[in-house]
This record gives structure tokens, sequence and C-alpha cells, in this order.
């Protein structure tokens, strides 16, 4: 790769996760004080950490999906035609951003709820996935690859995660 794939991707990158990174990211810091009070209570954490992954969500996957079916038009009027190879990037980056946004949502209750371990894991986890599957995507797919590396290591992380969520806080899911 290239600086000009790089260019690409880091326009890219800022521009997908407008979205989860403007919104979530910001009020996570919010949500930990918040869950670690209402931590002795279960019940009402839960129906308090729903509301708010319901509102958190009912933004960001309209807003998210808004821009990947506008990204032409909008890359076009925001930045021109020389930066029209960022469309493609965008997809993967999305849904990277809709992911990383269930995990700002997930680290502050499980770390509420004493889980530091588990976060803390989640970061390795990430890492030790990006490290292993970044060269040998961006080899297979060039610049494309990175966002594929991105994605596969936070949907095993915030699969973790999830997995400990339902668990701690006894929820099961509905069909």
């Amino acid at each position: 790769i290239g600086a000009e794939d790089l260019g690409y991707y880091q326009l890219a990158f800022s521009l997908a996760l407008l979205p989860a990174y403007e919104i979530a990211r910001s009020l996570s810091g919010v949500f930990f004080p918040l869950f670690s009070r209402l931590k002795e209570s279960r019940d009402r954490l839960i129906d308090v950490f729903s509301r708010i992954s319901r509102v958190m969500l009912l933004v960001i996957f309209p807003t998210s999906i808004g821009l990947y079916v506008l990204a032409d038009p909008i890359v076009r009027l925001l930045y021109g035609e020389r930066w029209l190879p960022i469309i493609p990037l965008l997809g993967p980056l999305i849904v990277y951003g809709v992911v990383k946004t269930i995990e700002y949502l997930l680290t502050p209750i499980l770390l509420g709820a004493g889980h530091s371990k588990i976060t803390t894991l989640s970061i390795g986890v990430q890492g030790i996935v990006m490290l292993s599957t970044m060269l040998p995507l961006i080899h297979m797919y060039g610049i494309m690859g990175v966002p594929y590396s991105l994605l596969l290591s936070v949907i095993l992380a915030v699969s973790t995660m999830g997995i400990v969520f339902l668990r701690t806080f006894h929820v099961r899911l509905e069909t």
C-alpha cells in the first residue's frame, strides 16, 4: 500500500466512523457512573441499559445506513471526484463503526458491574486479531484488507463482551 491508499483509508475511516464516534463514544463516558450507581438493582440497570441502547442504535443505524446509501453524492459534494476511491472502503468501515457502538455500550456496563478484566481482554483480542490478520488481508485485498481486519477484530471482541454481558446479567435474547 502506498501513501495515496493510506490517505484514502484515513478519510474513509474518519467519515465512516463519524456517527459512532461522535455519538456513542462521547456518551459512553457518562454511562459508567450511571451504570455503577445502578449495579445494585439488576432490573433497573438492565432497563436503563436497554433504553439507552435502543435510542443510540435508533440514531446510529439509520445514520450509518444513510451514509452508506448516499456515499457517492456525499463524497462528491464534500471532497470532490479525486476522493471517490474511498467509497468501497466505507462499507466495512461503517459496519465497524456500528459494532464499535455496541462495544461503547457494553464497556461501561461491564466495568460498572466489576468486569474490568473482560474489557481489558476485549482490547487484547482486538489487538491480537488485528496484528495477525492485517498483513495477510492487505496482501490478499490491498487497502480493503485494513477495514476487513478491523471488522473481524471488533466482531470477535464484542461477541465475547456480549456473552459475558448475557451471562452476568442473566439476560435472555428474545426471538
